[in-house]
């Protein structure tokens, strides 16, 4: 009992000290901790004929800096630009240029392109689309 007394006033004061305070976790309205966005990316590499290429195989490159280049040079480029055709081309082709100095062979280079795959729902379902930013001539 004294146990179960001891963790009911922790919580107590917990709370208190949360209202107090102020937005505290997980108590906070901010949008990262309490909804969903309506659209989320993934990246992927292929080769010429389409398969995966498993990046850590052929690129000393982590494959989450690929998402994080990806969101900063959509930043500096400006959302509604970088979302047009030649946009999304232009991020690719800059995402290659900071992938390619990583590549543990030359060969592997030609007729790679990177694929950004949207999530987003529509209609209360799960929809994709998988489109190529840039390939590789």
């Amino acid at each position: 009992m004294q146990f179960f007394l001891r963790h009911l006033l922790l919580a107590i004061c917990y709370v208190l000290m949360s209202i107090t305070v102020g937005e505290v976790h997980p108590f906070s309205r901010e949008t990262m901790y309490n909804s969903f966005p309506n659209l989320a990316v993934t990246f992927y590499l292929s080769d010429s004929t389409g398969n995966c290429l498993p990046v850590k195989k052929f690129f000393a490159y982590n494959t989450d800096a690929i998402t994080h280049n990806y969101h900063n040079i959509e930043e500096r480029m400006g959302y509604q630009k970088a979302e047009t055709k030649q946009g999304l081309h232009e991020v690719g082709r800059e995402m290659w240029l900071q992938i390619v100095p990583h590549a543990l062979t030359s060969t592997v280079t030609h007729g790679v392109a990177i694929h950004r795959v949207s999530y987003f729902m529509l209609n209360n379902t799960l929809q994709q689309n998988d489109e190529i930013l840039y390939q590789v001539q």
